[in-house]
Order: C-alpha cells, then structure tokens, then sequence
C-alpha cells in the first residue's frame, strides 16, 4: 500500500514535470521561429536598401535576387509567425504588420517590374517605401521577439521551480515510506 502511495506520488511528479517541460520546449521553438523571422527581416532591409546603391548591372540582378529571395522567405516565415503573433501582439500591430507587408510586396514588386525603365528617384522613392516598411515589420517582430523571450523564460523559472519541488516532494515521501516499511516490519517481528 505504501510502495503504490510512494510510485503515484511520484508519477503524479514526474508527469506535471513532463507536461512543464512540454511548455518550456513550445516556448524555446516560438522564440527560435521569431528570431528567424527577425534575421530575415534584416537581411531583406540590407538587401533592398543595396538595390539603390550605384551597382553594375551584374551586382543590381544580383542584388534584386537576394531581396526577391529574402522577401519569400519571410513570406514563408509569416505563415509559421503568424499564430505566435496573435498571441503575443495587439490587434492594431497585427494589422500594422500585415499593411506593413503588403506594401512591401507592392512596392518591391513595382521595382522589380520597372527596373531599368524607371528614373532613378522613382526607384529610390519605391526602395525608401520598401525599407521603410521593413523596418516598421522588424520592430514588430523584435517586439513580439522579446515578449516570446519573457514567456521563455518564465516557462523555464516555472519547469526549474517545479523539478525542486518534485524532488523535495519524492524525496520526503520515499523517507516516510521506508520509515513506515521499517516501523511496521520491526512491529511484525516483535
């Protein structure tokens, strides 16, 4: 009877343990997901904004492949980002973020079309729109990023704080048990 007390005692330990861990584990991928998202952000910033720089026209393709390939990235990562971030930022940055994008696209997509064709304050006037709106996303998404970090990081102080106290708590009960195995064997036998 004491041993099965000791073994659901336990297990009711080590499962709460597990399912913390679970949290912790959930938390550490959000944030990795978002830190992701934060690269890709600036990596398209720096290569939109080389766009506008005096390149050959080796370098400008070069540069407008980078930026079309940093753009789909981060597409792709909108769709992974997309459920932290309704849990983590308001309705309002939420839209911000999706206008934020979609102006990007626009503007970045009208300079692709009209390169080469465009003067080039009308290039510049898309790549500052461009730039602008990636910066607004990036500090979006370093925002949700540190708000991911805090529940991170709580996730762990809780996991941290719960394996002492299970320890403690299996510890005190595996005493009690043998005490009491030991107290009702020396009764038996006298």
């Amino acid at each position: 009877l004491f041993s099965a007390a000791i073994v659901g005692l336990s297990l009711h330990e080590l499962t709460m343990l597990h399912g913390l861990s679970e949290i912790e584990r959930t938390a550490g991928q959000q944030r990795d997901t978002i830190h992701e998202a934060v690269i890709v952000a600036l990596r398209a910033a720096s290569a939109f904004a080389s766009v506008g720089l005096d390149l050959t026209p080796d370098e400008q393709r070069q540069a407008i492949a980078e930026s079309e390939a940093m753009l789909n990235r981060f597409e792709a990562l909108q769709g992974q980002v997309a459920p932290i971030l309704r849990e983590i930022l308001s309705l309002d940055e939420q839209k911000s973020l999706a206008d934020s994008s979609k102006e990007i696209r626009h503007a970045w997509q009208e300079t692709k079309d009209e390169f080469g064709n465009q003067s080039r304050d009308e290039q510049q006037f898309h790549l500052v729109a461009v730039v602008k709106h990636t910066e607004r996303l990036r500090k979006l998404i370093v925002k949700a990023d540190e708000i991911a970090g805090a529940h991170a990081n709580s996730a762990a102080g809780v996991f941290d704080d719960r394996a002492r106290r299970a320890k403690q708590v299996i510890l005190i009960v595996l005493f009690i048990g043998v005490t009491t195995l030991l107290a009702v064997g020396w009764l038996v036998l006298n």
